[in-house]
């Protein structure tokens, strides 16, 4: 080769060279993040809100991810979750795209705190357990209402005391003692409870209860001469809290609050359904609230039955100034049922009264009282 031709071909070289650089030049550069997501941790129904903030010469999109899969609609630059919920929980990203490739932010955790912070006032529990005295192994079941920063109610037994503890862990765990004076009617007397729950929380029911597995142990004390001194008790069981107005199984607390219930059966079993200052009502003739062995308890609340029937089987239904109202409506207390109106305001437009084995309930109007006697069905 001739050394002009030598030379040609290096020019050539440096010209093509150039060419592609050129080409490398113009070729858009991708997006640059300036601000990365920061990682968030979470009560359950809180706000939660991740944001990136980046450069990019030309147009660019955004796709959040949660666990490497890409979030329906989450396209913009900031990502909010209005109510958290247990499935929230993971690792988030967003992809950056522009016409230069695609930029992938740093990978953040969510967690969400299953257990509660604390217990508020007027939440419920409900307990179902699993337990081990003396050899034997016994169920049991109950609930408490929350009435205080530090106390609790036997809605079965409201003049029994009670006391809690509880103190919030990590891992979705928590711990709670609950501590009892109640009356024992084959003693005669009271006996002290302790029981100490380690709780693991796992999850919301549908009905918007966080549930939680226990583990627990505790210790009865009877009155002074009887033996054993102390009896030991061990168990396993789940524990459903309701903090929320909402109607549930197990406890409902209702507050400020209208409750339509319309072409359902509300029953209440082992629980209780407080109402203060709110409005439960309950329309078309198929709809019928149940109790068993629970409570309803109104507290300047309105309970309107238009067409529907409220039964008490082993429960009862107090109220405390507020309105029962039946319209063309239905009452029927069976067996054990309990009815009790203090300076409570009672409509009986056009409504019938069924009562099965039970003989009467009281109506005390300020100073006066008036007990209305019917005769049970059947008879």
């Amino acid at each position: 080769m001739s050394l002009f031709r030598q030379a040609l071909v290096v020019l050539m070289l440096f010209s093509l060279g150039g060419i592609q650089e050129a080409f490398a030049a113009a070729k858009p550069a991708k997006a640059k993040i300036t601000q990365q997501p920061v990682a968030r941790t979470a009560e359950l129904g809180q706000t939660v809100q991740f944001k990136v903030v980046f450069s990019s010469k030309t147009t660019a999109t955004c796709q959040w991810r949660r666990n490497k899969k890409a979030i329906s609609g989450a396209t913009a630059t900031t990502y909010i979750i209005d109510t958290v919920l247990p499935e929230d929980a993971g690792n988030y990203d967003v992809v950056i795209t522009n016409a230069g490739g695609a930029t992938t932010s740093r990978t953040v955790l969510l967690t969400v705190n299953l257990a509660p912070a604390s217990l508020p006032v007027d939440a419920v529990i409900h307990g179902d357990f699993s337990l081990r005295i003396l050899g034997e192994t016994e169920q049991s079941d109950g609930a408490f209402v929350v009435t205080g920063k530090k106390t609790l109610q036997d809605p079965e037994a409201p003049s029994d005391v009670y006391t809690f503890t509880y103190s919030r862990q990590s891992k979705n765990k928590a711990g709670l003692v609950i501590r009892g004076r109640f009356y024992d009617a084959d003693l005669g007397d009271y006996i002290t409870s302790v029981e100490t729950h380690s709780l693991t929380f796992t999850g919301v029911s549908s009905e918007g209860e966080l549930l939680a597995t226990s583990v627990l142990k505790g210790t009865f004390t009877p009155p002074a001469g009887y033996r054993p001194a102390k009896l030991n008790f061990t168990g396993k069981g789940t524990i459903s809290i309701q903090l929320e107005a909402g109607a549930s199984t197990g406890g409902t607390s209702v507050t400020g609050a209208t409750v339509t219930v319309g072409h359902i059966n509300t029953t209440i079993e082992s629980g209780l359904v407080k109402m203060g200052g709110a409005a439960l009502t309950l329309v078309d003739p198929v709809a019928q609230g149940t109790t068993n062995a629970g409570s309803l308890v109104l507290n300047s609340s309105t309970v309107a039955l238009t067409g529907a029937g409220l039964n008490v089987f082993n429960g009862s239904l107090n109220s405390g100034g507020g309105v029962l109202t039946l319209n063309t409506t239905g009452l029927t207390l069976n067996t054990a049922g309990l009815v009790t109106f203090d300076a409570v305001t009672l409509d009986l437009s056009g409504f019938d009264l069924s009562m099965t084995t039970v003989e009467s309930f009281v109506l005390t109007t300020g100073t006066s009282e008036q007990t209305l006697y019917l005769q049970a069905v059947g008879e």
